[in-house]
C-alpha cells in the first residue's frame, strides 16, 4: 500500500506555475486553459543539474513496494501534459499506470475514453494505489470523472499555419476576443484576437504584420474566422478548396489562407481561418473621403486595378499537382462586389470564394448562389443557375466588376452620399420599369441591368458622372469609357477577356500619368503649393482614422495633431450666440463630415512636407518659410477641425443673458475639454498602470468618495432612447468615468442597465474589467437601437425598485441614470414622480430608521430639451415626497464628484452645477475602444443623409 505524498517546495512551485499569467489563460468564454508550451519549458528545466520533471516526480509519486521507482524525466516528457493533469488532481503517483492506456497528448483531445477509463480503473483497484482524501468517497471512478473534467484545459484547440483541427464540445478555443462582424446566406464572419505566444511559430510569421498590445493580454494578433452554416458543407468544400489552389502565388491579391478548424456538433461544423480585412470596399467608402489630388486619385485606382489582374489570374489559374507538374484550371468567382473586396494593410484583396467554381476542360460552368445586384443579366431569374442547368463563360465577373468600378466612380467624383443615391437612383429606374406591363425588368430591384441589357439609367449616370470630374483627375473617366463600351455589355461575348481587361487597365493608367502632364504643360491645370500641400497634410493628419460628423469627432477627442495641444483659447469662457439663426448655423456644422482623404498621407507624408513641431525656420534670404501655414500677420495657423469651429464661433458677439449662455453651454460643450474630460485622462491613464489581473487589487481608490460610499451598491442605468443617439459619445465617456471612479469602491461589483430592452445588461463588474466591460456594453446597445422603441422611465425603474423591495433593502443603494429625459414610452403625466413617491413611502415602512437617503437617484442630464429639463428639475426640487432621494447634474459640470454625491448628502444636492468647460484643449488620447464597423457604417451612412 503507497503512503500520501508529502508537501514539498517543488511542488508548490508547480501549482503556482498554474495559477501565473504565464501559463493560466481564458478565452473570450471566460474559459479556462493552460499555454501547455510554457509547462512543458518549465518542466525541462534544470535546477542543480536535475530537471524539474524528475524533482516533481519523485515528490509526489509514492512506490508501491521497495521494486517501483517514480519514472524518469524522459518517460514523463514523452507525455507531459498528462503527468501534469494528475500532478494538479493530487494523483500524480498513477501517472505509470495512466501512461500505459493513454501514450500521448493527441489522445488526450480524444472525446470518447471509455475503453481506456474500464482499464484504468480495473488495473488501480488491482494494485490498490493510494488514494487522495477528497476521493475517498467516490474511489477511482471519482478520479477518472475527475481526469475527464480537467483534461480539456490542457487541450486546446491548436492553430497550426494551414493545419486542420477537431474541436469538440467541450474543447476550450484560445481566441480572447471573437466577435461577429458579418453574417450572410451561407456563413458566419468573426473577428477573433489571439495572444502571440499561443500562435506556433510558421503562423506567427504570416500573422505578425497584424500585432497590436492589449494592456490586459500582451501582444496579440488577429484574424478572421468564417464559421458556416449546416447544410453549407459544399459551399465550404468549394471555398476551401479556393483558397488552398492559392496558395504560393504572390501575384494573386486575394485574402491569405490560414487553416481551419471542425467542430462535432452546433449550428456551424466548418470554420476557415483567413487574413483579417480592415474593412470591405464599401465601409472604405464609407469611413474614408474620396481621393482629391491627382496623385491620390492615380494612387487609389491603381491599387484597385490590381483586382482586375488577380480575375485574370482566377480565370486562368496555374496550380501545381502532387508531381509539382503545372495545370491549367479554368475559374470562375461568381460573386465580384463591393462586400467582397478588402482593404488589408493598404491593399485591396478579394474574398468569398464561396461561389466560386474551377473546371480544367470546359468554357461554361454552372454556378449557385452570387449577389443579384452585381450579378450579369444573364444571371437574373426566379430559381439559381445550378437548378436550371444553365452555364456561363468567365464573363459574368467582367460584368460584376464593371458594376464594381461604376460605384467606385460615384464616390470618387462625387463622394459618399451619391454612392448611396446612385442605388436609389437604379431603384426608381427599375421600379418605373415594372409599370409597364410588357417589361417586367429584373429579379433584383438595384440591379444593373433591365433584365436583358445595360439601365439607362446607368449610361445617364456615368454622363453625370463625367461633367463632374475635377480637373486633377485624369483616370476616371477611362474608366467609365471602358465600363460602358466594354464590360456592361448584354451579349457576353463581347465583354472584355481577363488578358484584354489587365492590359486595358494598365494603358488607363499610363494614359492618365500622360494626360496630367499635358495639362500642366499647357498651363490647364497647375501643380499644388507646397504651402497647400503641407495644409492639406496638416488637416488630414489631424482627422479621426473614421469619418464622422465634426461634433463626434470632437466629442470623442480623436484629434492627436499637436496643433490640437497648444494654450490658443485656454482659460476663455464659452462663446455664446446672439441670435437664434446663428445657433441653427453652429448645429448644421455638427453636420459636416470630417475623416481622412484616400491616400493623402501616403502622397504628401514625405519628410519634406512633414509639418515640424517647432516654429518655421527663416530661409536663407531672410524671409519667413511660415507663409506656408500662417495667417497674414504672421501666427501660425490651427487646422484643425476643433479650431475651425472656435474660430467660428468666436466670431459671435457675445451677450450676458444667463439663461442664453447656460442653454448655449449645452450646444456648445463639445467643442471645449469638460471634467469629465479631464477626469477620463487622469483615471485612464492611472488604470494603464495596472495592467495584469494580479495587481486588482492595485488600482486607486479615490480617497475623497471613498468617505461617503460605505456599503453601498451602485447601479448605472443609461437611457437608449433613439433620442439619446447624438449624446451617446459624450454619455458613453461620462459613465466610464464615473464607473472607474467608483467601481474600487463598491465591493459587490457595478451594474448597468438599459431603459429599453434587455442588451447589453452587465452585473457586479469589478475590477480592470469595469472599463472594458461597460465600453463593449454600450458600443452593442448602440448599434440595437431602434426607432420605435421609447424610454418608459416609469417601468425601468418599478423593475429595480421591485427588485431592490423585494430582498436588497438592508443595503444602501445608488441609482445614477443618464438620460436626455425624453421619456416618451408612457402617455400617462406624472407616471414617474408617483411611482417614486409610492417607492419612498413603502421603503419608509420596511426601513423603520432614520438614516436620509439610504436609496437615492442622480440623473445625469444631456442636451436642452425645455420639457425634459424642466420635468427633471421637478423631480429634483419640487417632488412631494416624505423624503428627498434625487438629484439632477448635467453631465458636462465642473465638479465630476457631483455627478455621483448629489444624490447621496444633502450638501451635494443643494450644490448648483456649473457648467461652462475647464479647458479649451482637446484631449490628445484617444477614445476607448474602436466603434465596431459595422455600426461605424451605420452612423456614417446616417449622418450623410441628413
Amino acid at each position: 500500500m503507497a503512503h500520501p505524498p508529502k508537501p514539498n517546495d517543488i511542488y508548490a512551485a508547480f501549482r503556482e506555475l498554474l495559477q501565473s499569467p504565464q501559463i493560466c489563460r481564458y478565452n473570450f468564454e471566460q474559459k479556462k486553459f493552460y499555454h501547455t508550451a510554457n509547462i512543458e519549458s518549465w518542466l525541462s528545466r534544470e535546477e542543480n543539474g536535475v530537471r524539474n520533471a524528475t524533482t516533481l516526480a519523485n515528490q509526489v509519486y509514492n512506490p508501491v513496494d521497495q521494486h517501483t521507482f517514480p519514472p524518469c524525466w524522459d518517460k514523463i516528457l514523452d507525455n507531459p501534459i498528462l503527468f501534469c493533469i494528475l500532478v494538479e488532481m493530487e494523483c500524480g503517483h498513477m501517472f505509470d499506470i495512466f501512461s500505459r492506456s493513454i501514450a500521448s497528448t493527441e489522445a488526450l483531445s480524444n472525446p470518447n475514453l471509455s475503453d481506456q477509463r474500464q482499464w484504468i480503473i480495473s488495473y488501480l483497484n488491482t494494485e490498490a494505489v493510494w488514494l487522495p482524501k477528497k476521493y475517498k468517497k467516490g474511489g477511482y471512478a471519482e478520479v477518472f470523472r475527475d481526469f475527464e473534467h480537467n483534461r480539456w484545459a490542457y487541450v486546446s484547440l491548436p492553430l497550426r499555419y494551414q493545419g486542420q483541427a477537431t474541436s469538440h464540445p467541450s474543447t476550450v478555443i484560445p481566441f480572447f476576443y471573437m466577435k461577429e462582424i458579418n453574417r450572410g446566406g451561407t456563413a458566419l464572419v468573426y473577428h477573433c484576437k489571439i495572444q502571440m505566444d499561443l500562435v506556433e511559430p510558421e503562423l506567427r510569421k504570416i500573422l505578425k504584420p497584424s500585432m497590436k498590445t492589449d494592456p490586459k493580454y500582451g501582444p496579440y494578433v488577429e484574424f478572421a474566422v468564417k464559421s458556416y452554416f449546416k447544410g453549407q458543407e459544399y459551399v465550404y468544400r468549394e471555398e476551401s478548396n479556393a483558397f488552398k489552389g492559392f496558395m504560393r502565388l504572390s501575384d494573386l491579391t486575394v485574402v491569405q489562407y490560414l487553416g481551419e478548424y471542425h467542430t462535432t456538433s452546433g449550428d456551424h461544423l466548418h470554420h476557415i481561418l483567413l487574413e483579417l480585412g480592415e474593412k470591405d470596399l464599401e465601409e472604405y467608402m464609407m469611413e474614408k473621403l474620396p481621393p482629391v489630388l491627382y496623385q491620390e486619385i492615380y494612387g487609389f485606382w491603381k491599387k484597385l486595378f490590381k483586382v482586375g489582374s488577380t480575375l485574370e489570374g482566377i480565370h486562368q489559374l496555374k496550380r501545381k499537382d502532387e508531381g509539382g507538374n503545372v495545370q491549367l484550371v479554368k475559374g470562375w468567382h461568381g460573386d465580384i462586389k463591393p462586400d467582397n473586396i478588402l482593404s488589408v494593410r493598404d491593399q485591396f484583396k478579394l474574398a468569398d470564394f464561396g461561389f466560386a467554381r474551377f473546371e480544367q476542360h470546359d468554357d461554361k460552368t454552372q454556378l449557385m448562389g452570387g449577389t443579384r445586384t452585381f450579378g450579369a443579366p444573364e444571371r437574373d431569374g426566379n430559381a439559381s443557375n445550378a437548378d436550371t442547368g444553365i452555364t456561363h463563360s468567365q464573363s459574368i465577373d467582367t460584368w460584376s466588376l464593371g458594376c464594381v468600378f461604376s460605384v467606385v466612380a460615384t464616390w470618387v467624383i462625387l463622394g459618399p452620399t451619391f454612392y448611396q443615391a446612385y442605388g436609389f437612383i437604379r431603384q426608381d429606374a427599375i421600379k418605373t420599369l415594372r409599370e409597364f406591363p410588357n417589361k417586367p425588368g429584373p429579379y433584383c430591384d438595384d440591379a444593373f441591368h433591365d433584365g436583358s441589357k445595360v439601365l439607362r439609367a446607368v449610361t445617364d449616370w456615368h454622363t453625370h458622372l463625367r461633367n463632374s470630374i475635377r480637373a486633377s483627375d485624369t483616370i476616371s473617366r477611362q474608366v467609365l469609357d471602358l465600363v460602358d463600351d466594354e464590360m456592361l455589355l448584354s451579349n457576353p461575348e463581347k465583354r472584355l477577356s481577363d488578358t484584354e481587361l489587365t492590359a486595358r487597365l494598365q494603358a488607363i493608367l499610363a494614359n492618365a500619368e500622360s494626360d496630367y502632364n499635358k495639362l500642366v504643360e499647357s498651363g490647364q491645370l497647375t501643380k499644388e503649393s507646397k504651402r497647400i500641400q503641407r495644409a492639406l497634410l496638416k488637416f488630414d493628419e489631424a482627422a479621426p482614422q473614421f469619418a464622422q460628423s465634426l461634433s463626434q469627432a470632437e466629442a470623442e477627442n480623436l484629434f492627436t495633431h499637436p496643433s490640437t495641444a497648444g494654450s490658443q483659447g485656454r482659460g476663455q469662457p464659452a462663446i455664446h450666440p446672439s441670435k437664434p439663426n446663428r445657433v441653427q448655423k453652429s448645429e448644421a456644422l455638427n453636420r459636416i463630415v470630417y475623416g481622412k482623404t484616400t491616400n493623402r498621407e501616403e502622397v504628401l507624408g514625405s519628410n519634406k512636407l512633414k509639418i515640424p513641431n517647432t516654429p518655421p525656420s527663416h530661409t536663407g534670404n531672410g524671409t519667413s518659410d511660415k507663409s506656408y501655414y500662417s495667417d497674414d500677420k504672421g501666427k501660425e495657423v490651427d487646422w484643425s477641425p476643433t479650431n475651425f469651429r472656435q474660430s467660428f464661433l468666436s466670431q459671435m458677439p457675445k451677450q450676458s443673458s444667463p439663461s442664453l449662455m447656460s442653454n448655449y453651454s449645452r450646444q456648445s460643450t463639445q467643442v471645449m475639454r469638460t471634467a469629465i474630460d479631464e477626469e477620463y485622462h487622469k483615471l485612464d491613464e492611472l488604470w494603464k498602470q495596472n495592467l495584469w489581473p494580479s495587481f486588482l487589487n492595485k488600482i486607486p481608490k479615490d480617497s475623497f468618495l471613498e468617505n461617503f460610499i460605505v456599503n453601498r451598491d451602485i447601479i448605472f442605468v443609461v437611457d437608449n432612447d433613439p433620442t439619446m443617439t447624438p449624446h451617446w459619445a459624450v454619455a458613453k465617456r461620462t459613465l466610464l468615468t464615473l464607473a472607474m471612479k467608483i467601481g474600487p469602491l463598491d465591493k459587490d461589483g457595478l451594474d448597468l442597465r438599459y431603459s429599453c430592452g434587455n442588451h447589453g445588461f452587465l452585473n457586479n463588474i469589478k475590477g480592470l474589467d469595469i472599463k472594458s466591460k461597460f465600453s463593449s456594453s454600450m458600443d452593442e446597445v448602440e448599434r440595437k437601437i431602434h426607432q420605435n422603441v421609447r424610454t418608459d422611465m416609469r417601468e425601468t425603474l418599478s423593475k429595480i425598485f421591485d427588485n431592490y423591495l423585494a430582498g436588497n433593502w438592508r443595503k444602501r443603494q445608488t441609482l445614477i441614470i443618464l438620460t436626455n429625459g425624453k421619456w416618451e414610452g408612457s402617455s400617462k403625466e406624472r407616471d414617474v414622480e408617483d411611482l417614486i413617491i409610492k417607492f419612498v413611502n413603502l421603503l419608509e415602512k420596511k426601513l423603520g430608521r432614520m438614516e436620509n437617503r439610504w436609496f437615492s437617484i442622480q440623473f445625469v442630464s444631456f442636451g436642452d430639451d425645455e420639457k425634459a429639463l424642466k420635468r427633471m428639475e421637478y423631480l429634483d426640487d419640487d417632488l412631494e415626497a416624505s423624503e428627498d432621494i434625487i438629484d439632477v447634474k448635467p453631465w458636462n459640470c465642473q465638479d465630476v464628484n457631483q455627478l455621483i454625491l448629489g444624490s447621496m448628502t444633502q450638501n451635494g444636492d443643494e450644490t448648483t452645477a456649473v457648467t461652462s468647460p475647464v479647458s479649451t484643449s482637446m484631449s490628445s488620447d484617444p477614445f476607448t475602444t474602436p466603434t465596431p464597423r459595422e455600426g461605424r457604417l451605420r452612423r456614417f451612412t446616417k449622418s450623410i443623409m441628413n
